[in-house]
C-alpha cells in the first residue's frame, strides 16, 4: 500500500464553542450538528482520504468544564469515533473494503496551565497526566482504530501522551513540529518513545512551505530520529505546488501526506490526486524494473538443468521462470530452510550475503542475486555479472563449486 492521506479538521471540530441563539451552543460540533458533521467527514473520505481523525479535539474535560459539561467527556468521546466510523462506511461505499478507511482518535495539545477548576488543586502536571490517561482510554474504549497525538506544549508532555497511547495497544501516531528537528530534548523524548513500540511519527509544517524545506526538513528530523515521518500540514495546500511538495515529501520516504486543519474535500482530492501521480510514476518504475529483472532471471536459468528453485524475497512477482519447482520464503528464513535442496535460487534482495544462500544449493547449483552483492565465499564461483537499465537492476549470476 502506497502512502496514507489522513484527513484531520475543517475548521467547525475545533472551534471552541460560544454562546448564541441555539439553545445546544454548548455542545460539540459533532454532538450539536451530528448529520452535518457525518456528512463532512463522509465527503472528505469520497474525496480520497485513507484515515479520517474522528472530532474528538473537545471532547475531553478540560474543554468540556469551560461550558459545565465534562461528565458529558466519555458519551461526546464515543459519539465522536461511532459517527467517524459511520461517515467512514458511508463515504467508502464503493471502495475495496480489504482496505478500510483508519479512524483515528485525536489527543489534541494539553496546555499546562489552562485547568480553570475552581478550589483545591492538585499540581498542573498531575492534573495534565490524569486528563491525558483519561483520554487515551477512551479513545481506545471507543475501538479507535488509532490514536493521533497532536504536538503538546512541551517534551515531557509529549513523551507521557505517546506513552499512554502506546501502553493503550492502539497504533500510534505522533505529531513532532518541524521547528523541533534540531531540539535536543524533543529528540531524546522521541528515541524514547520509538523505543517503546510501533510508533509512527508525523512531521508537523506549514502546507505553504517551499517543497525543497519540506524535503530537508524530513531528511533532518528522519535522521535525527532514525525514523521518516509521515507529513502533517497545517494550512491550505495550493493545487499549483501541491504536487511538487508531495513527490518531494514521498521520495524523502514519507508514509502519509495528513491535512491538519484545512482536511475539505477540495484540500483531499488535491491531496489523492498529487500522491496517485507520485505513486503511479513509482509504480511504473518499479514495473520496469521487474521486467528488467525477469528478463535477466530467464538467462541466468539457462545455466541451470531445472529442478527444485528457490525464491528469496518479501514479495514474489506475478510470474517465475518456468521449468523448476518453486519454493518461496522470505530471506529471514534461510536458516529454517534444507540443506543442498535446490538446485536455483533467485534472491530478490539487494545487497544480500550469498555465504549463508550457498548452503542451501546442490553442487553446481546456480544463484541469481539482484543488485550488487558483499564479498563471496571460496565454494562461490561468479559465472557473469549483467547490466540491466539501472544500477539496481545489475543481476549477479555464480555457480556453487564444493571441493
Amino acid at each position: 500500500m502506497g502512502a496514507l492521506v489522513i484527513a484531520g479538521s475543517a475548521g467547525a471540530e475545533r472551534d471552541p464553542p460560544v454562546p448564541g441563539s441555539d439553545p445546544a451552543w454548548y455542545e460539540p460540533f459533532h454532538v450539536r450538528a451530528a448529520a452535518h458533521a457525518r456528512q463532512d467527514l463522509a465527503a472528505r473520505v469520497s474525496a480520497g482520504a485513507d484515515a479520517i481523525v474522528a472530532p474528538t479535539w473537545l471532547t475531553h474535560r478540560r474543554a468540556l468544564v469551560q461550558v459545565g459539561e465534562s461528565r458529558r467527556s466519555r458519551e461526546w468521546t464515543e459519539a465522536a469515533v461511532r459517527l467517524a466510523r459511520e461517515a467512514a462506511e458511508e463515504g467508502a461505499s464503493d471502495r475495496d473494503p480489504a482496505a478500510p478507511v483508519v479512524v483515528a482518535g485525536v489527543l489534541p495539545r494539553l496546555k499546562g496551565g489552562d485547568d480553570p477548576t475552581p478550589g483545591r488543586r492538585p499540581s498542573v502536571s498531575a492534573t495534565r497526566s490524569a486528563d491525558v490517561h483519561q483520554i487515551v482510554g477512551m479513545l481506545a474504549d471507543a475501538a479507535s482504530d488509532a490514536i493521533l497525538v497532536e504536538d503538546q506544549a512541551d517534551a515531557a508532555g509529549w513523551t507521557e501522551a505517546v506513552t499512554a497511547a502506546l501502553a493503550s495497544g492502539t497504533r500510534t501516531w505522533a505529531v513532532v513540529e518541524a521547528s523541533r528537528a534540531d531540539d535536543a530534548v524533543m529528540l531524546d523524548a522521541v528515541a524514547s518513545c520509538l523505543s517503546m513500540g510501533p510508533l509512527e511519527l508525523l512531521m508537523g509544517i506549514e502546507a505553504s512551505v517551499e517543497p525543497d524545506t519540506a524535503q530537508r526538513t524530513l531528511i533532518e528530523l528522519a535522521t535525527a530520529a532514525g525514523a521518516i515521518p509521515g507529513v502533517w500540514l497545517r494550512g491550505a495546500l495550493a493545487a499549483g505546488s501541491a504536487e511538487a511538495l508531495v513527490r518531494g515529501c514521498l521520495e524523502t520516504g514519507a508514509w502519509a501526506m495528513g491535512l491538519a486543519d484545512d482536511a475539505t474535500p477540495e484540500s483531499v482530492a488535491v491531496t489523492r490526486t498529487a500522491v496517485d501521480a507520485v505513486e503511479a510514476d513509482k509504480q511504473s518504475e518499479t514495473e520496469a524494473r521487474d521486467a528488467a529483472w525477469l528478463d535477466q532471471l530467464a538467462s541466468a536459468t539457462h545455466r541451470a538443468s531445472g529442478g527444485r528453485a528457490l525464491w528469496l524475497g518479501d514479495r514474489v512477482l506475478t510470474r517465475l521462470p518456468e521449468g523448476f519447482r518453486w519454493t518461496v520464503a522470505p530471506l529471514s528464513d534461510i536458516a529454517h530452510l534444507p540443506a543442498r535442496a535446490f538446485r536455483f535460487a533467485a534472491v530478490d534482495t539487494p545487497g544480500a550475503e550469498l555465504g549463508p544462500i550457498a548452503p542451501l544449493l546442490d553442487d553446481g547449483g546456480v544463484i541469481a542475486a539482484r543488485g550488487p552483492a558483499p564479498g563471496f565465499p571460496a565454494e562461490i564461483e561468479v559465472l557473469d555479472v549483467i547490466e540491466g537499465p539501472t544500477v539496481d537492476g545489475m543481476v549477479i549470476v555464480a555457480r556453487v563449486r564444493r571441493r
